[in-house]
């Protein structure tokens, strides 16, 4: 059965790096400094510039060899990917031909009227928008062309990463983070907190919801940027449990033998990596046909390779990660009638979730 089936039964200015170079570690830490002398790509006919948060080499690597094409990309951290480019768009800056970031930003393109319209096959599109319900979130969020401007590559599922030499039964529960054994052992990322909540209020209502929040926070979580740096705090047992972090964090970890695993618990949401061609792309026609080939079968096989065992967005394709997909099929096993979670927002959701998060805990989402 294909993940498709099985889970709809369930329910400012910068420089831009060379190509195989990088402003970060791989892992989501990127610090937004990239090796190149000025920002962006020259719009030649041979070569795409790329903003991303994520690994990147692999695909760069593969698509030079399908294509004859050279990706200049640069890696930064958390929503930079976004934030730069909006800024340097102020600035009538444009040397990006494809923006690759979390979906959970993706609202600040549209809001700047940023993503242009791809020319790509719309059975590729369709491919990739591959869980029950999943287009219609986002078309409600971002418009009924999402999918021609910002269509998803990879699916991120965040689970709950634990150390199992620290934790040998984790939390599969809402209330289950607050018990007294994880007081001051928890870390999470802050600018993801309002999502967290948007979640919460969907599965259980916004008392409840806004109420776990307040107690939650209370547990002292030790809040951090990254997901690569989260699970660096669990290998060096500074916390027991990472949640709310893509699940692909895990892979590399579990292959290389680390005690490291993860746990989706019943309230999952899931967010994805999006695609976008700003609109004055220096090469618009190489962007579309990059696009059009990491949504492929054969773009999306690399994206499943990616630290360690990613999901790719496809409908067809599974972890790359055997024990992080048997993580997740328990999941929906045991939770048939609860399925995951779209996390995606318009802005005036992002506005009303981020101030309220503010207000109930302290952190800055923005």
């Amino acid at each position: 059965m294909n993940r498709r089936s099985f889970l709809t039964a369930a329910g400012v200015a910068g420089a831009t790096g060379l190509a195989g170079c990088v402003g970060g570690d791989g892992n989501g830490n990127g610090n937004g400094n990239g090796n190149g002398g000025t920002t962006g790509g020259n719009g030649d006919d041979d070569e795409i510039t790329v903003y991303t948060n994520i690994p990147f080499e692999d695909i760069a690597n593969a698509y030079e060899e399908a294509a004859g094409v050279s990706v200049n990309y640069n890696i930064l951290g958390g929503p930079q990917p976004v934030t730069r480019y909006v800024a340097e768009a102020d600035q009538e800056q444009y040397g990006v031909d494809v923006i690759c970031n979390n979906s959970g930003v993706t609202w600040q393109l549209h809001d700047n009227d940023i993503p242009g319209e791809l020319n790509v096959d719309e059975d590729t599109i369709e491919s990739v928008f591959s869980l029950e319900g999943m287009r219609d979130a986002w078309e409600d969020a971002l418009g009924d062309d999402v999918g021609r401007r910002t269509p998803p590559a990879q699916l991120l599922i965040n689970g709950t990463h634990y150390n199992t030499d620290l934790v040998s039964d984790p939390p599969v529960e809402y209330t289950d983070f607050l018990n007294e054994q994880f007081e001051n052992n928890i870390t999470t990322q802050p600018y993801i907190q309002d999502v967290v909540l948007q979640a919460m209020e969907h599965y259980h209502g916004t008392e409840t919801a806004e109420q776990w929040l307040i107690d939650y926070d209370a547990q002292g979580i030790d809040y951090l940027a990254g997901g690569g740096t989260l699970i660096e705090s669990l290998l060096g047992e500074e916390n027991m449990l990472a949640p709310y972090t893509n699940g692909f964090y895990a892979s590399e970890p579990i292959n290389n033998g680390a005690p490291i695993d993860v746990v989706f618990p019943r309230e999952t949401y899931y967010a994805t990596q999006t695609l976008t061609k700003p609109v004055n792309a220096p090469n618009p026609e190489g962007a579309d046909d990059f696009i059009e080939w990491l949504l492929s079968r054969e773009g999306q096989e690399v994206i499943q390779t990616l630290n360690g065992g990613s999901l790719p967005a496809h409908e067809d394709l599974d972890y790359g990660n055997d024990q992080v997909q048997q993580r997740l099929d328990e999941r929906m096993e045991a939770y048939p009638d609860t399925p995951l979670y779209p996390s995606i927002q318009d802005p005036d959701e992002f506005w009303e979730y981020a101030n309220r998060t503010e207000e109930l805990i302290d952190v800055e989402i923005l």
